[in-house]
C-alpha cells in the first residue's frame, strides 16, 4: 500500500507503458508495479508483513512479490529506507542491481542507496543483514556498519560514517548525478588542449545527437593516485542520464603533463613504450543497466615479433596529428592483459585468465570458462561460447560489433559520428578508416543487450580519448 508521497510520485502498473502521477493516497500495489519520485519527494509503502519502505528522491523500485510467503523489493536508482521485523513464515528481500540483501535478525532498520552504474551502498542500523554479490560472495552485516557492493563485487564492511561525514558524502554523490543535467559554459578545443596538461580538468559542452535529442556533456580529467587517472563523462539526454568511466593504473608516477602517457596509450612503435596500463576499469551505464570492463596484468608486448602473425599491428593512432598512421613491419609494442572480464549487469559475459600472456590468440586461449578471471570465484555455470561480428552499414558511417552468445543472449555497440549538429558524418570506410575519421567529428554509441529489456545505454564521448586508449570495440 502506497501510505505517504510528498512531491512528484508516479506509479506504473505491471504491464502498462505509461507512469501516472499519483494524487491520493492510500493506493494499493501489486506484484510488478513500479514507483518512481522527482527530485526532493518522498513516498512511503507500506508491506502486508508490517514491513515499511521509504522512498527518497530522486528514486525508483519495483515491487517484486508481496505474498504469504515473501516481501521482496527491488531498488533500481536512488535511496531507500527500510524497517522490517522477522517473520518465520515469510523471507524479506531487497534486491539492486548489484546485491541481494536478506533479513538475517529480528528486526532490521536499513538504508540502501543505488549510485551511477549500479553500485549500491548498504548502511545497516539495526539487526542483522545476509548480503550477497553477484560472484557468489557473501556476507553477514552487523549493526553500523556500512557495505558498498558494485559491478566487480563486494567490498569491506566499515564502521558507518558520522552524521556530518554521512551528509557531506550525500550531498557529493547527489551533485554527481545532477551534473549533467545543467548546462555548462562552452569550453573552446584548444582551452579543453590546454587544459588537459593540469592534474585534473573539465569539460563541458551541449550537442545535438543522431536521435535529435540535445545532450550535455560534462567531462572530468580525474587524478585519484600517483600513478593513475580517471576520466568521467556525464550526459544529459533530457530527462535520462547516460554515464561512463575509465580509470586506469600505470607502470609508473604520471608526469604533471599528461600528454606523453596519453600519447602511448594505444602502443607505441619502435620501441617499448615508457607508460604503459597495468590494470583498469571502464563502466557504461544508463542509471539501471551497465556495462562493466576489468583488466590487469597490463604488460606491453611487441605483437609484430612474436610468433603470431594474427595479432600484427598496421596501423596506429598518432594523438598529435589525430589520424591513423602506418606502423607494418615495425616493432609495435601494445599492452596485454593476463586477465579481463567483461560485465552486463553485473553478471560476468566474456573473460581470460592467464600468466605472462605474449599474444591475442594466447589471451583467447585462455578463457575463463568456469571461474571469474579478476576474482577467480566460482561460476554458477559454464560461460557461454561467444563470436564477434563486426559490420560498416550506411557506407561506413557507423560501425556495428555484435557479440552474440551460444545461450542465445547478445550485446551489441553501434558506434556513429556526428556533426555536432545531428547530422550524421561519413568517416571514410571500414577499420582504422573509420576510427580514423571519428577524431574529426563527434562520436556517439549506442549499446544494447539482452538484460537491458528493451532499455539501451547510449553516450556521446571525446572520441580522441577511446582512440588513443583502444576502448572501441
Amino acid at each position: 500500500m502506497l501510505r505517504e508521497v510528498s512531491g512528484v510520485v508516479q506509479v506504473q502498473n505491471r504491464g502498462a507503458e505509461g507512469w501516472v502521477l499519483v494524487r491520493r493516497v492510500p493506493l494499493p500495489l501489486s506484484a510488478g508495479d513500479r514507483v518512481r519520485t522527482g527530485y526532493g519527494a518522498r513516498a512511503v509503502l507500506d508491506c502486508s508483513d508490517g514491513s515499511r519502505l521509504e522512498l527518497g528522491g530522486s528514486a525508483a523500485m519495483t515491487l517484486v512479490e508481496d505474498s504469504r510467503y515473501r516481501v521482496a523489493v527491488e531498488l533500481e536508482g536512488g535511496p531507500l529506507k527500510a524497517e522490517a521485523k522477522a517473520d518465520p513464515l515469510r523471507s524479506f528481500q531487497l534486491r539492486t542491481p548489484a546485491a541481494l540483501a536478506t533479513l538475517r535478525g529480528a528486526k532490521v532498520e536499513v538504508s540502501l542507496e543505488v549510485r551511477l552504474g549500479g553500485r549500491t551502498v548498504i548502511d545497516l542500523h539495526k539487526g542483522l543483514l545476509g548480503v550477497e554479490d553477484r560472484h557468489g560472495a557473501a556476507v553477514l552485516l552487523h549493526p553500523n556498519e556500512r557495505l558498498e557492493v558494485d559491478a566487480a563485487g563486494m567490498g569491506r564492511a566499515d564502521p558507518l560514517p558520522a552524521p556530518r561525514e554521512r551528509r557531506r558524502l550525500r550531498f557529493h554523490e547527489l551533485m554527481q548525478r545532477e551534473l549533467a543535467l545543467d548546462q555548462a559554459q562552452d569550453i573552446e578545443q584548444s582551452a579543453a588542449a590546454r587544459e588537459i596538461k593540469l592534474a585534473e580538468y573539465q569539460q563541458g559542452k551541449a550537442f545535438i545527437d543522431l536521435n535529435g535529442v540535445r545532450v550535455r556533456v560534462e567531462e572530468f580529467m580525474l587524478r585519484p593516485a600517483a600513478d593513475q587517472f580517471k576520466l568521467v563523462v556525464l550526459n544529459g539526454h533530457g530527462s535520462s542520464l547516460g554515464y561512463f568511466y575509465s580509470q586506469g593504473t600505470f607502470n609508473r608516477n604520471l608526469p604533471a603533463d599528461l600528454s606523453v602517457p596519453f600519447s602511448q596509450l594505444a602502443g607505441r612503435s619502435g620501441t617499448a613504450p615508457d607508460y604503459w596500463l597495468t590494470a583498469f576499469q571502464t563502466g557504461r551505464s544508463n542509471g539501471v543497466d551497465s556495462v562493466v570492463e576489468m583488466g590487469q596484468g597490463g604488460h606491453p608486448v611487441d605483437l609484430n615479433g612474436n610468433a603470431e602473425p594474427g595479432d600484427d599491428v598496421a596501423w596506429l593512432f598518432d594523438r598529435d596529428s589525430g589520424a591513423y598512421v602506418s606502423v607494418a613491419g615495425q616493432p609495435v609494442f601494445q599492452t596485454l592483459f593476463d586477465r579481463y572480464g567483461l560485465y552486463v549487469n553485473g553478471g560476468l559475459k566474456h573473460g581470460w585468465s592467464g600468466v605472462n600472456l605474449q599474444s591475442r590468440e594466447a589471451q583467447q586461449a585462455a578463457l575463463s570458462t568456469t571461474n571469474d578471471p579478476i576474482t577467480g570465484a566460482l561460476l554458477p555455470g559454464l560461460l557461454p561460447v561467444r563470436g564477434v561480428n563486426t559490420t560498416y552499414p550506411s557506407g561506413g558511417a557507423e560501425q556495428l560489433v555484435t557479440e552474440s552468445y551460444n545461450d542465445g543472449t547478445f550485446i551489441q555497440w553501434r558506434n556513429r559520428a556526428f556533426d555536432f549538429g545531428g547530422a550524421a558524418a561519413v568517416p571514410g570506410g571500414a577499420g582504422p578508416a573509420f576510427k580514423a575519421g571519428l577524431a574529426r567529428w563527434g562520436f556517439q554509441q549506442t549499446i544494447t543487450a539482452s538484460e537491458f529489456g528493451g532499455r539501451s545505454i547510449d553516450l556521446v564521448i571525446a572520441p580522441k580519448v577511446l582512440l588513443q586508449s583502444e576502448l572501441l570495440p
